[in-house]
């Protein structure tokens, strides 16, 4: 347990959010913290048919690609009465066989690039032409489905920083009519999945355990802090969109966080109900519509908390 408490240590964002809660926490006298709240669920990541531990020495959580995964995430989002939801996934890893189940539950799929590199990382025209290849090999599985609405992310929620590079890139996705999708409320998911996954891998039950209980208090964090800047922003509330990662992490608690999320006040709605939120259309004083303002808002107030 004292490696595993240590994990949590090692990042100070967490870190610092579990200190804050234990002291006090924000939210803990109010029954229902997420009251008023209209949440679309996301998600970012694709898993594969089957796992292969040469070509993912390096990824702890080889070991979640597998169907059962999948219908597991599938069948909970229908026992939940979800709205479809979009899953952003980036072509290169993208199992064909996997998006054919997932397209026929009646979920979505979004466009994460074909690399899921940032635009800094390609420039403007490279990363125009990654996006296209993406969506060379998406249009067939969108066309086969019935899926007409197209629907792209910036991989890390991060545009381009001058505004030539923007308008590059920008014209191309609205020339091929692409919905932009931005991000509200970014779950840590993937920061614990590693610890979980290394849990279970050494059956380490009290520190898998012990990943889900601390998870909560962070995600409810994340979520209230959201809520604040959002409001701050936009003088009002805000339709939220809150993204959760493919990892076993979330395959094992998805039911767990939606009735969760449900029990505290918070009202799921579809993708496309958050998109009409006027702030998504223009963000204040010509801001960032992706919503990464938000985002980057709550993480650097979470870190000020590890320092």
């Amino acid at each position: 347990m004292e490696n595993c408490l240590g994990e949590f240590k090692a990042m100070p964002e967490v870190d610092g959010i579990l200190q804050s809660r234990a002291s006090g926490a924000q939210g803990r006298d109010d029954p229902e913290p997420f009251s008023g709240m209209e949440i679309a669920l996301t998600l970012n990541g694709s898993i594969r048919s089957t796992a292969d531990p040469d070509a993912d020495v390096d990824d702890l959580c080889y070991k979640q690609n597998n169907v059962e995964n999948l219908r597991k995430l599938i069948d909970t989002l229908k026992q939940n009465g979800m709205p479809p939801t979009v899953d952003f996934v980036s072509a290169k890893n993208l199992d064909p066989a996997m998006a054919e189940l997932w397209l026929d539950s009646g979920n979505l799929l979004g466009n994460l690039t074909y690399d899921n590199r940032r635009v800094i990382q390609l420039g403007a025209e490279d990363f125009v032409a990654d996006i296209s290849e993406a969506d060379d090999q998406l249009a067939a599985i969108w066309r086969k489905h019935g899926q007409t609405m197209k629907y792209f992310r910036y991989p890390a929620f991060k545009r381009a920083r001058d505004d030539s590079s923007r308008e590059t890139v920008e014209r191309y996705l609205s020339k091929a009519g692409y919905i932009t999708v931005p991000c509200t409320i970014e779950s840590m998911d993937d920061r614990f999945a590693d610890i979980y996954c290394k849990a279970l891998e050494e059956g380490d039950n009290s520190c898998a355990s012990l990943v889900k209980v601390n998870y909560y208090p962070v995600l409810m964090d994340t979520t209230l802090r959201a809520r604040s800047v959002a409001r701050e922003l936009a003088g009002r509330e805000l339709r939220q969109i809150l993204v959760l990662y493919l990892n076993q992490l979330t395959f094992d608690t998805l039911g767990q966080t939606l009735a969760w999320y449900r029990r505290l006040g918070a009202r799921f709605i579809s993708l496309d109900q958050a998109l009409a939120d006027p702030f998504f259309k223009a963000a204040p004083g010509g801001g960032d519509p992706t919503g990464r303002t938000i985002v980057r808002a709550v993480r650097d107030e979470q870190m000020s908390l590890g320092k």
